[in-house]
């Protein structure tokens, strides 16, 4: 299978560790703004909160377009992009307990404004893996996370069970989360459906202490 992970040297690589793995765009950077920008230029009246991908082809944005616009400002505008609030400080202190992989749909020709992101901001991670628009779980199955956040409800469900009661047999001991942002605030998560949802970075530093304190989820 295709997925890529990418290593640079200032990547810490702590093996022992417990992971947890997170999702990019729509969790540290915000570019609904900028994209629905994009998109009314190009004729489509589409507000930053209704710019997810499944929304636009929902609305008649066709799909090569959508992926035109979506991989621009993905390329072109992760720096101008609004960096979701105090991220860059939690993810770095989250480093001192947790090995940290960035799971994303983006291509790889995506992947190299997001390493510059990375570097730019002294963010400390241990790798990217990369999944164009494959499913997410195979890179998490090699992972082995104990968290993954992701802000698209869709790519949760796809981690799940048929029947969406339980979590996928290959990373039965990770928790998932739907991080909130503008984009998702219409998601409806069944009663039965093991995920979570977690509003801003303060909260997934309260999560992880949680995690910190029930001493053998961490530390083995």
């Amino acid at each position: 299978h295709n997925n890529q992970f990418k290593k640079k040297p200032f990547f810490q690589n702590n093996s022992n560790r417990k992971v947890i793995c997170l999702d990019f765009d729509g969790v540290f950077v915000n570019p609904s703004i900028i994209k629905s920008k994009y998109l009314q230029e190009a004729g489509y009246n589409v507000k930053p909160e209704h710019s997810s991908r499944k929304e636009c082809l929902n609305k008649g944005v066709p799909i090569k377009e959508y992926t035109m616009i979506s991989s621009l400002v993905a390329s072109d505008h992760i720096m101008d992009s609004p960096i979701e609030k105090n991220c860059i400080n939690i993810i770095n202190w989250i480093q001192n307990y947790l090995d940290i992989y960035i799971v994303t749909s983006r291509s790889e020709l995506e992947i190299k404004p997001l390493l510059k992101f990375i570097i730019f901001h002294k963010i400390k991670i241990n790798g990217v893996a990369y999944v164009g628009n494959d499913n997410k779980l195979n890179a998490l199955s090699v992972l082995k996370p104990i968290i993954y956040i992701d802000d698209s409800l869709d790519k949760l469900l796809n981690l799940l069970v048929d029947d969406f009661t339980k979590v996928s047999g290959s990373i039965s001991k990770c928790d998932l989360f739907l991080y909130s942002n503008n984009t998702n605030k219409s998601a409806i998560i069944g009663k039965n459906t093991p995920i979570s949802i977690i509003n801003g970075w303060l909260k997934i530093k309260n999560l992880i202490y949680n995690y910190e304190l029930n001493v053998n989820k961490v530390v083995d």
